[in-house]
């Protein structure tokens, strides 16, 4: 807490310039999560060198550093700065949906790329106020602290833990949830769809809960694009035929769905692939008798 009172008292380019440079010099000695990294960019890119490996793996590693930055100067945002320093062009299909069924709750698919803090805290400013589903800190005053931060401005905090019920819930009540799908989950909590060729755990609370409450989906993520301004990628995923349809079945309709969001989500990693989390181990988990060696020796 006084290290962020103390990094939010500073001229936002020397905060980012700090930041980054201690990152940078810690990178050096992270052999372990550049070793994962590589080996993740090596499954997406596999014709790049290990130079270009490396230098996206720093780039992505710094870039961690706009979420310190930005968590630090949560308390002085609002919505004249959000208007001023945010270009949301999507935002103009979010808010046709909404009003066109203002009675149901819209899904907001995100993930570990950009400023994904900053992405939920500005939400009120921008459109309207929205739950989000959260991993919980194992320090209960961090996570306090945190949390506090995270829904000073309207949002409301859900736990993981639980969290598809509340999630239905929500959403049937009207409210818009916003939940990060793109990293590894246990095998009993997960379907199996590919991620750059390679099938991956992935949550399938999203499309349960999309699939039982028809909601509409939308893949979004926040890009910082200047010292001080940012773009939101806002995007549909139509999945209406879908939920409607009679011919497949449930575990099928949840696995198309689940594609279909994959499908955007490796757009826009792609698009940025220096915003993403490359040092988180995506396909740790293999489907049952598959072999789970993918980061052996990392």
């Amino acid at each position: 807490r006084f290290a962020v009172g103390v990094l939010g008292g500073l001229p936002l380019n020397i905060q980012r310039m700090l930041v980054s440079e201690i990152l940078r010099v810690v990178a050096k000695f992270l052999k372990r999560h550049r070793n994962i990294a590589h080996k993740n960019l090596a499954l997406v890119y596999p014709e790049s060198s290990r130079e270009e490996k490396d230098r996206i793996f720093v780039e992505s590693f710094c870039g961690m550093g706009d979420l310190i930055v930005d968590v630090a100067r949560f308390p002085t945002l609002d919505a004249e700065w959000a208007t001023s320093h945010v270009d949301c062009p999507g935002f103009t299909r979010l808010r046709e949906a909404k009003n066109a069924e203002p009675d149901r709750g819209i899904l907001l698919v995100t993930g570990h790329l950009g400023c994904f803090e900053l992405s939920a805290y500005s939400m009120p400013f921008l459109y309207r106020p929205i739950s989000f589903i959260v991993r919980t800190f194992t320090n209960p005053y961090l996570d306090s602290w945190w949390r506090k931060r995270r829904e000073a401005n309207g949002n409301t905090v859900v736990s993981r833990e639980g969290g598809y019920r509340e999630m239905v819930r929500l959403l049937s009540e009207g409210v818009d949830v916003g939940i990060l799908f793109d990293q590894n989950v246990t095998r009993n909590h997960s379907l199996f769809v590919d991620w750059f060729g390679r099938p991956a755990a992935t949550t399938k609370a999203l499309s349960l809960a999309a699939l039982r409450t028809e909601a509409p989906l939308f893949v979004v993520a926040l890009i910082r694009t200047g010292n001080d301004h940012y773009f939101y990628e806002c995007k549909e995923c139509d999945c209406t035929d879908l939920y409607t349809n009679k011919n497949l079945s449930k575990p099928e309709k949840l696995k198309q769905i689940t594609e279909r969001l994959v499908k955007e989500w490796e757009g826009l990693i792609l698009k940025y692939p220096e915003c993403w989390f490359w040092i988180h181990r995506r396909w740790k988990t293999a489907p049952e008798g598959h072999d789970e060696t993918f980061y052996f020796g990392c």
